[in-house]
């Protein structure tokens, strides 16, 4: 996997090092509420997490995982995982304190870039919770098209939420 860079941040592959690093970001509750992983609170905890993304990214020949750098300092965490031969599932968690500044957008069109530039893929999608419309505005954004509501699709913690669902398509996207 190759280090992708962008206008103002630059994409590494994820390593077991960089736990210490994505431990307050997956630590932070307020950031992993909207996603399927659950809080971490430890730094084994997250290198065993972090192995099995690499794991399950090489068998699947996902985009990614990236960690996200913004200079020197890591944000989060961006990829997109294979779910068929034509077709990609994006997602990213970005520490809260760099929330509102584009960062999502910006790593989120790198790895579309990326995975576009593959001949077979044809299709990206995402899903974001109805309760967190920032991550609905990222992928509006790079162009994701709003395909619908799942209700009570997303299940954490006890808690059932609505999933809206977005794709965007190689032929309506144009890499930069």
């Amino acid at each position: 996997m190759d280090i992708i860079k962008t206008e103002r941040l630059e994409l590494k592959p994820l390593e077991s090092s960089y736990s210490a690093l994505l431990l307050p970001i997956w630590g932070d509750e307020e950031v992993v509420k909207n996603t399927y992983i659950q809080g971490m609170y430890n730094e084994e905890n997250c290198k065993e997490r972090i192995d099995r993304m690499i794991k399950t990214g090489l068998s699947r020949n996902d985009i990614g995982p990236y960690v996200i750098f913004e200079g020197q300092n890591l944000i989060g965490i961006v990829g997109a995982a294979r779910d068929s031969s034509f077709e990609y599932g994006l997602y990213y968690h970005l520490g809260k304190e760099y929330w509102g500044r584009g960062y999502a957008t910006e790593a989120a069109k790198a790895v579309v870039d990326a995975a576009f530039k593959l001949p077979e893929i044809v299709r990206i999608s995402a899903d974001a919770l109805t309760t967190n419309p920032a991550s609905s505005r990222v992928l509006e954004k790079i162009g994701m098209k709003f395909e619908g509501c799942m209700r009570m699709k997303f299940f954490r913690n006890g808690v059932y939420g609505d999933l809206n669902t977005y794709s965007i398509l190689k032929r309506e996207y144009r890499i930069n």
